[in-house]
């Protein structure tokens, strides 16, 4: 695959599509932290109904909700905003971010 750039003239080689494999939508990017086992990962089956039950399973209550994004407070002061948007699940960088903001292990995040 090339062709020429636009801007420059220059030809372009393999950065139409990098994979070929992949269609335009897919990513080769894997979440280095997420296993290759079955159990599910947070990329591909983690949705916020999920995660807000689960968050409330560890002592988190709906402090406030603005639009679609829902503000979980914890007695100790932790605190995080989950995102419930229809038809969306949750990535794997935002799973991180909610687990850093709420202090609680991949692991224990799991089990409850």
């Amino acid at each position: 695959m090339s062709r020429s750039s636009p801007l420059t003239g220059k030809r372009i080689v393999g950065l139409l599509n990098p994979n070929p494999g992949l269609t335009s939508g897919e990513s080769s990017r894997a979440c280095f932290a997420c296993p290759t086992s079955s159990e599910p990962t947070p990329s591909t089956d983690l949705r916020p109904g999920i995660c807000g039950g689960t968050l409330k399973k560890a002592g988190f209550q709906i402090e406030r909700q603005r639009g679609s994004h829902i503000f979980m407070k914890h007695p100790d002061g932790r605190a995080t905003v989950v995102p419930v948007h229809a038809g969306e699940t949750i990535g794997p960088g935002l799973f991180h971010k909610i687990l850093r903001d709420v202090e609680i292990d991949r692991e224990d995040f799991l089990k409850l």
